[in-house]
């Protein structure tokens, strides 16, 4: 026991230590500038559209899209690299008015990061909010089928981990039918995910539907990114993999172990090198973390996977040294997971108190809750293992695989996840109805620094007398930020715009007074997540 808690603190010191060497690391590239400046007011068309990241992106699959007030596309084309993280377009010839740029890119991590910005020309302004909200609302319904492969394939990978940890335990034994299963199973799953990738990330990082899917010249380009060729590594790892599975009768020979070994480490590997890790810090580094943080998690839950599914085989008084040598095992990924686990994400967050910060944070808060659960249930494994044997832990392992199989899930979803809403550069636009009176508020860019604002009230009926704008206040209470007044001014009917600066991000609420009519005022609370 002292062994097991000495190891346990020096893992949590290297985490420490890693995770706090360095700033946060946003895993999908930032948008850091743009050209024409977002909210400028131009006198002339301008020459060209730019983008400037933080990191190097891909051009493949990007798109520079200008719009009019109306929504109306002007313009369409592939964004052109201008240096290493600066991409663009040659502007169409534009009038007086205020424009839309909706943009698409692909990160370093392979992941699509899309976002928007609006300028004006001339003096003439016209309210975008609508137009803005629509196209930051359209979903193209591969996030969510992307987040469903994912899932598949971490799935498959961590069963063939924790199954084949199993079975050459006890090497002389025949391998059951249903164990078989369980492995050819997750095989399927993480081969059959994989060619799934292949041909649904094209249409996914372009932002197409799902029937784009079968277009062939979209698998082409995938097979020219780095993501792609990271899955055709994987489809012949997986095929060699295969090879071996066949022929499971061999694997008392050390020669099958370190060779199955092997490729189900070059296949973990696979999906570290095209996801989050290879944009942190250090890409070696966080790759080796991301190794070994998924091995150790196969290790653990795809060997609970196994003996939930196939209790008859395993969870038997003959098995008793394989189950002991099970709980022996998880001792030591438990930590190890831990440990990698708050270096990987001290490394993407920078530091604790940013944890419920972004949605990014608040999965991974609830990641950790599945796997402080998991752990209890663990000890009371273990405990039910000494006191009872192996005979008595069906009902108990059952229940870790079903968490076991919701942290996975919570994992694919934060795979695709940005760890902070900047890497984007989306406006805030929402809507709150007090009786007869809508008020639409747009903040772009919603990020710390200067922004533009709009105010707009308008009736459901269609026709609204004159309003007059009392007062529009923001403030931060997370950072003891109090009230401060927006000074907007009158730009149309019922309109007002300005320019305001947010010194922190985090979730600030903002009040809108207005007054429909003399005498009667409405109040508007909106919260609005400003990001970094």
């Amino acid at each position: 026991m002292r062994v097991f808690l000495r190891l346990v603190v020096i893992l949590m010191a290297l985490a420490a230590l890693i995770g706090g060497t360095g700033s946060p690391v946003t895993a999908h590239a930032v948008l850091v500038d743009t050209e024409p400046k977002s909210g400028a007011i131009l006198n002339e068309s301008p020459s060209r559209i730019a983008l400037t990241f933080n990191e190097e992106v891909s051009t493949s699959f990007s798109s520079i899209r200008v719009l009019n007030f109306e929504g109306d596309e002007l313009a369409s084309s592939r964004a052109k690299r201008v240096d290493a993280e600066r991409v663009g377009v040659d502007a169409p010839e534009l009038g007086d008015g205020t424009y839309i740029v909706i943009w698409r890119v692909v990160s370093a991590d392979g992941h699509p990061v899309e976002g928007s910005f609006t300028f004006q020309i001339g003096a003439t302004s016209q309210d975008v909010s609508s137009v803005v909200a629509k196209f930051v609302e359209e979903e193209h319904g591969l996030s969510r089928l992307f987040s469903i492969i994912r899932w598949v394939l971490l799935a498959g990978i961590i069963v063939l981990i924790g199954a084949l940890w199993l079975i050459t335990r006890d090497p002389g034994a025949k391998v059951s039918l249903r164990t078989r299963m369980v492995m050819w199973g997750g095989w399927s799953f993480a081969f059959l995910a994989t060619v799934q990738t292949l041909f649904a990330y094209g249409p996914h990082a372009s932002g197409l539907k799902i029937y784009e899917a079968t277009d062939l010249a979209l698998l082409r380009e995938t097979l020219g990114t780095a993501f792609g060729q990271w899955q055709l590594v994987r489809v012949a790892m997986l095929i060699a993999l295969a090879v071996l599975l066949r022929e499971m009768q061999w694997r008392d020979k050390r020669a099958w172990r370190v060779a199955a070994s092997l490729l189900l480490i070059a296949n973990v590997a696979t999906v570290s090198a095209s996801g989050h890790a290879i944009t942190q810090g250090s890409a070696l580094v966080s790759v080796v973390l991301d190794v070994v943080h998924f091995t150790a998690v196969g290790l653990w839950l795809g060997g609970l996977v196994t003996l939930a599914v196939d209790r008859s085989t395993w969870l038997v008084e003959s098995r008793s040294v394989t189950i002991g040598q099970f709980s022996q095992m998880s001792g030591f990924a438990v930590p190890l997971i831990v440990a990698t686990g708050i270096a990987q994400s001290l490394i993407i967050l920078g530091s604790a108190a940013d944890l419920f910060e972004y949605r990014y944070g608040r999965l991974l808060a609830l990641k950790i809750t599945f796997v402080i659960a998991l752990v209890l249930l663990g000890a009371v494994s273990r405990r039910i293992l000494q006191r009872v044997g192996s005979t008595r832990l069906g009902p108990s392992v059952a229940i870790e695989a079903v968490i076991g199989a919701l942290i996975v899930a919570v994992t694919a979803v934060l795979t695709g996840v940005p760890p902070s809403q900047a890497s984007t550069i989306e406006p805030f636009a929402e809507t709150i109805i007090r009786g007869d009176v809508i008020a639409d508020v747009t903040i772009s860019p919603a990020r710390a620094g200067s922004t533009e604002v709009h105010v707009l009230f308008n009736s459901p009926g269609g026709s609204l007398s004159r309003i007059e704008l009392v007062e529009v206040r923001a403030s931060l209470a997370s950072r003891g930020v109090p009230p401060n007044e927006m000074k907007l001014a009158k730009v149309g009917p019922n309109h007002w715009s300005g320019n305001f600066t947010f010194a922190f991000a985090g979730e600030w609420r903002l009040d809108v007074v207005a007054e429909p009519e003399p005498g009667r005022t409405v109040l508007y609370r909106f919260v609005v997540p400003i990001a970094e």
